[in-house]
């Protein structure tokens, strides 16, 4: 979103970003011309979603009074309770919402989330999804019909994220997301005991802030460390967050990237390690044959067997040229396809077909 919306401004278009505070308070700011608003939380908890929506309504009609707007886009549930302005076109961008992700990950769906996603999509005009696969099982799932729906992928500005000659450690594999199951992490650190049996000064460097389990108020964290045998102890780092900045340097100087989710949208964590040159392991599942063609431009595995992902990265151990080369061809692939100056094109000849 930050993305597409510096984009936007860039190609004189004017972007406005309203959501909630983490204060009871209001406040408005601007980024690079970007104008955002963050409406104050309730003072008072109990039917947040109400006050919260009358605040998110009422600076949405302030904006249009002061400068018409075309287009409001948000997330699966954003337009649940919104009302809407007649003459306005309103857009979900799908980044996978909870009819989709209680799917992949198996779990039971919450009858009032269940109640708000269909809500917003019954507003919407227009759907778009970051991924041909959410788009075409967000659209089964909640049984689409009559919508425009659309595929633009993320995209990521490849004049920020370029390779540097930072010195690279041997053996090393990095893990950048979410420390929760679902990020393939405990299948990735049990593939360190079949990775050690060829290379035995591998080095995994888990980055990543630990969440709670879903549905419960038990962290995850405990659970990971718990996954660690003595065998791959001394083998496996848990660093928890970093700054970003720090992460691309981390980045730059690891051998491999290793992210074997179950279940992506269209992860930026995996663009971000592709348009830096790394070769990466990613998961052969949901959409990621749309983001690495495997061999080539990185390497699919099944994120559910740690003896597959073990597999792979061992194979870009082994290869170092044939990493080398595929680090490469994933850099060019993403310039060409998901760079930001050429998907915000996409975005706006998308914008442009729904505008009256």
């Amino acid at each position: 979103m930050k993305s597409l919306a510096f984009s936007l401004v860039e190609c004189g278009h004017h972007v406005s970003v309203v959501g909630t505070n983490n204060s009871t308070i209001s406040e408005r700011s601007s980024d690079l011309g970007v104008l955002i608003y963050r409406v104050a939380l309730p003072s008072v908890k109990g039917l947040n979603w109400f006050f919260i929506s009358k605040r998110i309504n009422r600076v949405l009609e302030e904006i249009h009074l002061k400068n018409p707007i075309d287009i409001i886009e948000g997330s699966e549930l954003s337009l649940a309770f919104i009302s809407k302005i007649p003459e306005i076109t309103y857009v979900i961008r799908m980044h996978g919402g909870h009819h989709f992700f209680s799917k992949f990950e198996n779990r039971k769906m919450e009858p009032w989330k269940v109640f708000q996603e269909k809500r917003s999509f019954n507003k919407a005009d227009a759907i778009v999804g970051v991924s041909e696969f959410v788009t075409q099982e967000t659209v089964s799932l909640l049984n689409i019909k009559d919508k425009i729906v659309h595929t633009i992928y993320n995209s990521i500005d490849t004049s920020k994220f370029v390779p540097t000659n930072i010195e690279v450690i041997p053996d090393s594999i990095l893990f950048v997301g979410t420390l929760v199951a679902k990020k393939g992490i405990i299948e990735l650190v049990q593939a360190m005991n079949y990775v050690l049996k060829s290379h035995p000064k591998a080095m995994l460097t888990v980055v990543g802030r630990a969440v709670n389990i879903p549905g419960t108020n038990e962290n995850f964290l405990p659970v990971l460390e718990k996954s660690i045998t003595d065998d791959v102890r001394n083998h496996v780092r848990i660093i928890g967050a970093v700054p970003h900045s720090k992460v691309i340097d981390m980045i730059q100087s690891t051998e491999i990237c290793c992210y074997p989710s179950h279940m992506e949208a269209m992860p930026l964590a995996w663009l971000e390690a592709l348009c830096l040159g790394k070769p990466l392991v990613a998961s052969r599942l949901g959409p990621g044959p749309e983001l690495v063609e495997d061999g080539r431009t990185g390497v699919l595995c099944n994120p559910r067997d740690p003896v597959d992902i073990a597999n792979c990265i061992c194979r870009l151990l082994d290869d170092k040229v044939k990493a080398l080369q595929i680090g490469e061809s994933a850099r060019t692939n993403i310039v060409q396809k998901f760079d930001s100056k050429k998907v915000v094109q996409t975005n706006l000849e998308f914008y442009t077909t729904l505008i009256p």
